[in-house]
């Protein structure tokens, strides 16, 4: 048995990253790149308006708003102890399974009254 002197073994380690390498599909597309561009964006944007990530939504059965990655605006509550409950969006007079991505506190009946 013979052992293999490190610059062999670097060698044959590179030209096998190599091969994967061009074996790799190539993510994202020009057009997906620039979606996803947008969408990190719009996405700062949002938690700069004081949206936050939907784990750090109430548990307590408090309603809130929230964005759903469609973009679908909703009433919503997590419903269940954490982490195996879910939330639930208000709609037709119903509580409906979702999973949104964020949320943000109810605004205040003077914060709508009093602009």
């Amino acid at each position: 048995m013979s052992i293999m002197n490190i610059d062999d073994a670097y060698g044959n380690l590179r030209a096998h990253w190599d091969a994967a390498a061009a074996n790799q599909p190539v993510y994202p597309t020009p057009q997906e790149a620039l979606q996803l561009t947008m969408l990190r964006a719009a996405y700062n944007s949002l938690l700069n308006l004081g949206w936050q990530h939907i784990v750090c939504c109430p548990k307590d059965g408090t309603r809130f708003m929230c964005i759903t990655p469609q973009g679908h605006f909703a009433l919503c509550v997590y419903m269940g102890e954490w982490p195996k409950g879910g939330w639930f969006m208000e709609d037709a007079d119903d509580l409906w399974p979702v999973y949104p991505a964020l949320w943000k506190p109810m605004p205040s009946p003077e914060k709508e009254l009093n602009p």
